[in-house]
């Protein structure tokens, strides 16, 4: 008679390549779809103004701005050519 040895769960582990997290307080600027990131418009840590488009993603072939919904001092998170995901925080704006 073999017995299957007994599942242990492993805390989960953060994975290595995990996006970061944006600070408290920060504004939160996220994909609206999945895709990839393409890139930053403004230099890390630029002032920016709501409405301005902040960064690029593509999805499904064709190029989307993602804009900013608040004023403020803008801190990207994804990084360029990066998969993302619908709602994956792109960048923060203090």
């Amino acid at each position: 008679k073999t017995e299957a040895p007994a599942a242990t769960e492993a805390p989960a582990a953060p994975a290595e390549n995990a996006p970061a997290q944006p600070s408290a307080g920060a504004a939160v600027v996220t994909a609206p779809v999945a895709g990839t990131y393409l890139k930053g418009m403004f230099s890390e840590g630029a002032s920016v103004k709501a409405g301005d488009t902040v960064c690029m993603i593509e999805s499904m072939k064709m190029e989307l701005e993602v804009k900013a919904a608040s004023n403020g001092t803008i801190h990207y998170i994804a990084t360029a050519g990066s998969a993302i995901t619908a709602g994956q925080p792109l960048a923060e704006i203090k």
